[in-house]
C-alpha cells in the first residue's frame, strides 16, 4: 500500500500507532486509579472501625460514671442497688424502670446495648 493510501485509511476510522499507545496509557492510568481507590476504601473501613470502637468506649465510660455516681450518692442514703441486667439492653433515660438509676446521671440514652451484674458491676457492651 502506498503511503497516501495508508493515511487515507487511517483517516477513515482505523487506529494509528499513536492512538494505540494513548489507549494503552489510558488503561494503565485507569488501573492505577483502581488500585488507589481500593487502598483508600480499605483505609476508610479501618477508620470507621476505629471510630466505632472509640464511640463504644466513650459511651461505656459515661455509663460507668453514671453507675458509680448512683452508687456513691444514692446507696449511701439507703436507695436500693442497681439490679443485674443479664439480657442486653439500651439504657434509656426515658424508661421508668431505669429512671431511678440513670435518668439523673445520663444526659441521653445509650446507642449500644449493655449488660451488668448487681450494683452495676462488670459492665459489658453487647452491641448496637
Amino acid at each position: 500500500m502506498a503511503r497516501e493510501e495508508k493515511e487515507a485509511c487511517l483517516g477513515q476510522g482505523f487506529l494509528s500507532f499513536e492512538q494505540g499507545v494513548a489507549g494503552v496509557e489510558l488503561l494503565i492510568v485507569l488501573a492505577t486509579l483502581g488500585v488507589l481507590i481500593g487502598i483508600v476504601a480499605m483505609s476508610l473501613d479501618d477508620m470507621e472501625r476505629c471510630a466505632r470502637n472509640r464511640e463504644i468506649s466513650a459511651e461505656m465510660r459515661a455509663l460507668q460514671v453514671a453507675i458509680d455516681m448512683y452508687n456513691t450518692r444514692n446507696q449511701a442514703h439507703g436507695a436500693p442497688p442497681i439490679p443485674a441486667q443479664k439480657t442486653p439492653v439500651v439504657v434509656s433515660t426515658d424508661d421508668p424502670l431505669a429512671a431511678p438509676y440513670f435518668q439523673r446521671y445520663l444526659s441521653r440514652s445509650t446507642k449500644f446495648r449493655y449488660t451488668w451484674e448487681a450494683g452495676g458491676a462488670r459492665l459489658q457492651v453487647a452491641g448496637p
